[in-house]
């Protein structure tokens, strides 16, 4: 039976068995598949799995159980195992699977050490939401040393923790110096100084973390595109400046990088109560009435600001209907480096000529604004137009037939025309 399995590329034991002895749960029931060929065998059944034990190698009988009784071929072979929603509560069999690259543990929820994984440093993709983990790995403070979990994993590119309410650290992921994804939310998190070093995290999500306060080693995710951190009110204002604005100019300080520009998403996963700290460095405003809660005024402070944000890409104005045309052509035309802009619901404007100035606009909400204007001829000049919504029937389509053709050559592109007459 060894000999067949010697290419196996995939495993996977996914279901409800009563227990694990090596591959013969694998050739004996129904419900095996075999996807690819020989390189591909997985257990699947419908419920919840009662395996409490992956194998092991018995020094007392010299006896293998699990996946231990694979020979060293196999699980050098082995590059993708699938192991979600198991009883286990150790990795130990794993020890001697050295070509993992991807490894899925969803939903094992006796899992709280990630013990046998240590030195794996071809695992790239490790999923772990909604286990029961409490340590990623082990700090010894009198030599300075890690041990266990994810020590040694330097080829870590993926990190998925979330939902494991026993986790208050991320101790453990400071080897894994290629990570570029980590998904810790609905955990526990206190203590995120283990970021330290992880300069290649671009996607660093840490919702729902109630009880973090010190939030400052963001600041060492210099490639840092998306961030999230809702329902964290319990933030210090003072290490968020530091995290995401790169303030902390001291000499101990972690850097100077204004993150929130290069992220995507801007400060909107990031509480209400801290968004006036990223006001003149976001890239990134949203405006509107239901984001703000209150109308903006022509001499408003936010607003009058706005006019020196020639840096500006994306700004929502959402239901502004209390500031003057004239203010609203005045400032707009001066944010030179727009890619989008909403002014739905802003009734009050009667010319759109000032989108003349706004050439690297990709996107374009116009909906809501007075029905009085009906010649869209403006937009035909923004050769970087993708997406145009318009609510007014009276518009003649006729007008900027040009721009509806950039936006229909873009097949794939979320883009929205409504109403209008051709």
């Amino acid at each position: 039976m060894q000999e067949i399995l010697q290419n196996l590329i995939t495993l996977g034991l996914v279901g409800d068995t009563l227990m694990f002895e090596g591959y013969r749960v694998f050739t004996s029931s129904p419900n095996t598949t075999r996807d690819g060929g020989t390189n591909t065998l997985i257990w699947t059944t419908t419920t919840k799995s009662n395996v409490t034990s992956l194998g092991n190698y018995s020094t007392v009988s010299s006896e293998c159980t699990g996946l231990a009784l694979f020979n060293s071929t196999i699980k050098s072979s082995i590059n993708y195992l699938y192991l979600n929603c198991n009883s286990m509560s150790s990795l130990g069999a794993l020890t001697e699977f050295s070509g993992i690259a991807e490894l899925h543990l969803m939903c094992c929820s006796n899992l709280t050490n990630l013990d046998g994984l240590a030195d794996h440093s071809t695992i790239s993709i490790l999923t772990l939401q909604n286990c029961g983990l409490t340590s990623l790995g082990n700090y010894d403070s009198s030599t300075g040393k890690y041990s266990g979990g994810l020590t040694g994993c330097k080829g870590l590119t993926m990190l998925s923790v979330q939902n494991n309410s026993g986790l208050t650290s991320l101790v453990g992921i400071e080897q894994a110096t290629n990570l570029a994804y980590l998904i810790s939310s609905r955990c526990n998190l206190t203590d995120i100084s283990s970021l330290f070093g992880h300069s290649k995290i671009c996607y660093l999500d840490l919702n729902n973390n109630p009880n973090l306060v010190s939030v400052k080693y963001i600041q060492c995710c210099k490639a840092l595109n998306w961030i999230y951190l809702s329902n964290n009110t319990n933030m210090s204002t003072t290490e968020l400046d530091w995290a995401l604005n790169g303030s902390d100019t001291s000499e101990n300080s972690l850097g100077g990088t204004v993150l929130i520009k290069q992220c995507a998403n801007g400060y909107q996963s990031i509480p209400k109560k801290y968004w006036d700290l990223f006001e003149s460095t976001s890239n990134i405003l949203d405006y509107s009435y239901s984001a703000l809660g209150v109308y903006l005024e022509d001499d408003t402070a936010k607003w009058v600001r706005l006019a020196s944000r020639d840096d500006l890409y994306q700004l929502n104005l959402t239901g502004q209907s209390h500031l003057t045309p004239d203010s609203v052509k005045n400032t707009l035309k001066k944010l030179t480096s727009l890619r989008a802009l909403s002014i739905n619901g802003m009734s009050q404007i009667v010319d759109i000529s000032f989108l003349s100035s706004l050439t690297y606009l990709n996107e374009i909400d116009l909906r809501g604004i007075s029905n009085t204007v009906t010649d869209l001829s403006v937009l035909n000049n923004l050769t970087n137009i993708k997406a145009i919504g318009i609510g007014n029937t009276a518009i003649d389509l006729s007008t900027f037939e040009t721009a509806i053709d950039r936006v229909s050559c873009l097949t794939g592109y979320g883009y929205t025309i409504l109403g209008g007459r051709r």
